[in-house]
């Protein structure tokens, strides 16, 4: 085939850019979860690619989402979308005049490289930066990575329903359960989906992370 075709050919396959978001962030969920607002006033929620932060009822879980508000509350940023989660949030990385929230987060200490979806290594240069200055959460003696705290929730679930003395109901709401325990069995036995609003695999957070 002549090169000239060639060219041709290769100039007109289709271009698969990443998805760009324009707009301001009008919430703040936690440390890596937050609204976006449009200029078409549509809503997108946004999870924080290729990082974890900890969760509300551990140690620096507020102080993370105080970190992430501070950078972006209010304030107009870009997203670039790398991903969609299974609870349809857009994942991807936070820019706020060029600059990276997601890195910052983890160059700060109030965050960790998230190794199970980690595609660029330089987060972990930047984790292993924060811990050697014990910055943010590296000031702890021994900090738990959220995805291990998370872990440690699930497993207080109880095992087996015969056992557990509740009775599955999906369309039950965080406010009238009694425990952590029977919104763990809610949302694992049951697939009570909707008590886990955020998709992190903790069911109403007040009962079972403290917040």
């Amino acid at each position: 085939m002549p090169r000239i075709l060639l060219f041709l050919l290769f100039i007109a396959l289709p271009v698969h850019a990443a998805e760009t978001l324009h707009g301001e962030v009008v919430a703040i969920a936690d440390g890596d979860t937050l609204t976006l607002l449009t200029a078409d006033k549509v809503r997108h929620r946004i999870r924080l690619d290729q990082i974890d932060t900890p969760e509300k009822g551990q140690a620096f879980g507020n102080r993370t989402r105080q970190a992430l508000a501070a950078r972006v509350f209010r304030r107009e940023v870009t997203v670039v979308v790398h991903d969609t989660d299974r609870y349809g949030r857009r994942v991807g990385e936070v820019l706020v005049n060029g600059e990276s929230v997601n890195r910052a987060l983890v160059l700060d200490g109030f965050a960790w490289a998230y190794r199970r979806y980690l595609r660029d290594q330089d987060y972990l240069d930047l984790e292993r930066q924060a811990r050697e200055a014990r910055r943010g959460l590296w000031s702890e003696a021994d900090p738990v990575p959220p995805w291990e705290w998370r872990r440690g929730v699930r497993e207080r679930a109880p095992g087996k329903p015969e056992e557990a003395g509740f009775e599955c109901a999906p369309l039950k709401r965080c406010a009238a359960m009694q425990s952590c325990e029977e919104a763990l069995f809610q949302l694992r036995e049951c697939g009570a989906g909707l008590i886990d609003g955020d998709g992190d695999g903790i069911p109403c957070e007040r009962l079972c992370a403290g917040g």
